[in-house]
């Protein structure tokens, strides 16, 4: 199986992406973050009718927990948001 999640927003006055992508095998997820770039079709903002919703069954997979990811992902992976934790506030229900 294999999959990709991202998740734009701004910090300090610039947009970022942060990323989260599994697959099978080692490591098996990664999460990372980057400046957002308007050319990259991966950065395109979404109709808001075409986003998905954070629900109770799904909140987990959008915790983006930079700080702690594992320290040879991090190096690999991290990106500017390395220090950062990011989990939904709330959801629907």
């Amino acid at each position: 199986m294999v999959g990709q999640l991202l998740v734009r927003g701004q910090l300090a006055g610039k947009s970022y992406t942060v990323t989260r992508e599994w697959m099978d095998g080692s490591p098996a997820e990664a999460t990372g973050s980057r400046e957002t770039q308007e050319a990259n079709p991966d950065d395109a903002v979404l109709p808001a009718d075409k986003l998905p919703f954070v629900t109770a069954s799904n909140a987990s997979m959008f915790v983006f927990d930079l700080r702690n990811d594992s320290p040879i992902v991090k190096e690999l992976t991290g990106g500017p948001l390395t220090e950062y934790q990011f989990i939904p506030h709330s959801c629907q229900g």
